[in-house]
């Protein structure tokens, strides 16, 4: 009986990614993840796009690897450029999936660690809360590497965790393995893995917990967590060796493409990112508020509201935070500073691994209610419906989701970009071509597929056109996101908005007078 309550919960997880699956076009990335996964899968080797590691792109692209399937890229890229075959719906189909399969892998750890730390009803409910959180469900449900980022980062935790309460040396190949997990999947996580590599060095089982006495520490251990890493790392470019520059020379390393990656993400972060916040557009990002306030906005109030309960009763020293808490917590408290420095400001996304920890803190709140009233424990419960209430105003639009304290149509001016447009309205805009058959359309479309592969039929819009008749701007447009002139778009804000669809493209109907 005790996995009925998380089996149907996963269920329901699994029915909510089918539908955003089934109703949302590819996202911005989508097609580039793809491209590079098939062309590792076809001849051993990333040469295009090598800005991320591999694991997500060969992952994703497992089931396409048949020839039928193709991606055709242009060498200059224009805005949208991309063609898929045979078709973008089957690709996509085919390739999310297999990321919905980290989310449910994702869900059970999370259980699975909650219940061995805590209790069953709060792994119960911490699940709840995970299997109705919108970019859980989105992220999981699109081919690119947030994802398994954030597996990857919560999964190294829980096994750093794991080898302190038992340090063998079969403990200790997990660490490593799930540390190239890390390795392979994100750049932004590569300090965390040198981070698991430290603790299984200092970390004693002793009452001193950390020792300072370089004699003491586990010097084998670690070193066959950094090997291990680096071998599972390597194994996702098939073991090859490839050319990286420093210093204007060359040199073939293995896994040099690695190498080029972090480079890559280095010159990214520090000329930045095109980005909107709070009303500001910007080319190259860089506020330190971007992602407070990303979480103030797109967590779920329930979870917040857990979250900070939690926080406070740690501070008031209501609750008692556990050792091996404070080990996981190393790997989150770690990422978030990085984060806020980023100049790359893109999106809730980026930020998606230490939600799991957040989910994880809740079973404290959830254990304190417990031993309170009845009523307080039954108010608690009572968030769980509340939170799939809030959750069901967006569904299955889940990544365009915003707190519901929050109320604006014009949120796409506050953060914009994967927040709430990453190019994934096109299928909401082929049925309202099917239901609107006589309008002239015309599109401003911020995506990478060509929308006439959906059938799409609308004319494509420049910036500053002023065409009449139906005329649909993404979000991301309206807020001025990768424009030369930001406010291109904006002339249409003086008619009334018609409809929104997909919380991400907005109809306005030009007359022709004007």
């Amino acid at each position: 009986m005790k996995w009925f309550v998380p089996g149907a919960l996963i269920t329901i997880y699994l029915a909510q990614c089918a539908w955003f699956i089934e109703t949302q076009s590819l996202t911005y990335d989508e097609p580039v993840t793809i491209y590079s996964g098939l062309q590792g899968w076809r001849e051993g080797r990333i040469s295009r796009f090598i800005d991320h590691p591999t694991f997500s792109r060969l992952l994703t692209t497992i089931p396409l690897t048949a020839p039928k399937w193709q991606v055709e890229i242009p060498p200059v890229r224009t805005n949208p450029s991309i063609r898929l075959q045979p078709d973008p719906i089957s690709m996509a189909r085919r390739a999310r999936w297999m990321n919905v399969i980290l989310g449910v892998a994702l869900g059970f750890l999370l259980w699975a660690a909650v219940s061995y730390f805590s209790s069953h009803t709060a792994a119960n409910f911490v699940l709840g809360l995970f299997v109705l959180s919108p970019s859980v469900i989105a992220h999981f449900s699109v081919a690119t590497n947030d994802g398994a980022t954030t597996l990857a980062l919560f999964a190294t935790a829980m096994a750093v965790v794991y080898w302190h309460q038992a340090p063998t040396w079969k403990r200790t190949l997990l660490v490593g393995i799930a540390a190239g997990f890390m390795a392979t999947s994100k750049i932004s996580v590569l300090p965390q893995v040198f981070l698991a590599i430290g603790l299984v060095l200092v970390l004693q089982s002793s009452d001193h917990f950390v020792s300072l006495r370089p004699t003491q520490w586990n010097w084998g251990k670690a070193l066959a967590v950094g090997g291990l890493s680096f071998l599972v790392l390597w194994s996702s470019y098939f073991f090859r060796f490839s050319s990286f520059e420093i210093f204007h020379r060359s040199f073939s390393l293995p896994a040099g493409d690695f190498l080029n990656a972090i480079n890559f993400q280095r010159y990214h972060n520090l000329s930045g990112h095109s980005s909107i916040f709070w009303g500001e557009v910007s080319n190259h990002g860089g506020w330190m508020l971007y992602y407070p306030t990303v979480i103030l906005l797109k967590w779920p109030s329930a979870v917040l509201f857990l979250f900070l309960t939690a926080i406070v009763l740690l501070l008031l020293r209501r609750v008692r935070l556990p050792r091996h808490h404070a080990i996981a917590f190393a790997f989150p408290v770690m990422f978030f500073p990085f984060a806020l420095m980023t100049r790359v400001n893109i999106g809730e996304r980026l930020i998606l691994p230490i939600y799991p920890f957040a989910l994880f803190l809740c079973a404290i709140a959830w254990e304190w209610a417990r031993s309170q009233r009845k009523t307080i424990t039954i108010a608690f419960l009572a968030l769980i419906p509340l939170l799939a209430v809030d959750v069901a105003r967006y569904a299955p639009d889940y990544l365009s989701y915003f707190t519901p304290f929050f109320v604006s149509e014009q949120k796409y001016m506050y953060l914009s970009d994967s927040n709430i447009d990453w190019g994934q309205g096109l299928l909401a805009l082929r049925e309202y071509e099917k239901q609107n058959p006589t309008e002239d359309i015309h599109l401003a479309y911020l995506g990478s597929v060509i929308p006439s592969q959906y059938g799409i039929r609308a004319s494509l819009m420049k910036p500053n056109d002023h065409p009449t008749g139906t005329v649909i701007v993404s979000a991301a447009y309206l807020s001025g996101l990768t424009l030369d002139d930001p406010a291109a778009y904006r002339w249409v804000l003086h008619y009334p908005i018609k409809t929104v669809l997909n919380h991400s493209l907005f109809v306005f109907t030009v007359p022709a007078q004007s």
